[in-house]
């Protein structure tokens, strides 16, 4: 079964770029209507004027305030979603991990083993090419036998051995 990488609810490039202009308007349009504001009433008092700068302040605080709320909740719902994942898929895959690097670690002994003994073993074989036979009687015997071995085995078996068939009471046809 393929499993799909898990997505996170991280806000978008594209998300990301548009509160940053959302705040740049904000910011830019607090300047111009407090810039106004200030014109109206301390310059030329124009009542039209302020009642439209302060509509217009309202509209850049609400601006620049819901932009950053929706920032700060777009961070606060990535973290979550970050510490859930650590929390439950770590959790539950640490086991698997843990189980994977043992089981690395015993592999790697094990191959260290066997090549022990695959040395090992070519060091018997390199042996027994070194010691040349010396008669065509010692090149049939099985290795890590020696001649001696043999004749003993022989001189002891021939004592015991059964006597010969008696094939006088055999009639000839």
């Amino acid at each position: 079964m393929a499993t799909t990488p898990p997505q996170t609810m991280t806000m978008q490039v594209s998300g990301k770029i548009g509160l940053a202009f959302a705040l740049l308007t904000a910011i830019l349009l607090l300047s111009i209507s407090l810039y106004s504001l200030i014109v109206d009433v301390i310059l030329k008092f124009n009542l039209y004027g302020i009642l439209i700068d302060l509509i217009f302040l309202v509209i850049g605080i609400f601006l620049g305030y819901f932009s950053i709320r929706v920032y700060k909740k777009s961070v606060y719902y990535e973290s979550l979603v970050n510490s859930a994942f650590d929390e439950g898929v770590y959790t539950r895959l640490e086991p698997v991990l843990r189980k994977i690097a043992e089981t690395s670690v015993e592999m790697e002994d094990l191959e260290s083993r066997l090549n022990r003994i695959d040395r090992k073993v070519q060091t018997v074989i390199d042996e027994q090419v070194k010691a040349e036979p010396h008669s065509e009687v010692e090149k049939m015997l099985v290795p890590g036998t020696s001649m001696g071995f043999v004749v003993k085995t022989i001189f002891l078996t021939i004592p015991f051995m059964p006597p010969p068939p008696d094939f006088a009471h055999i009639q000839q046809t």
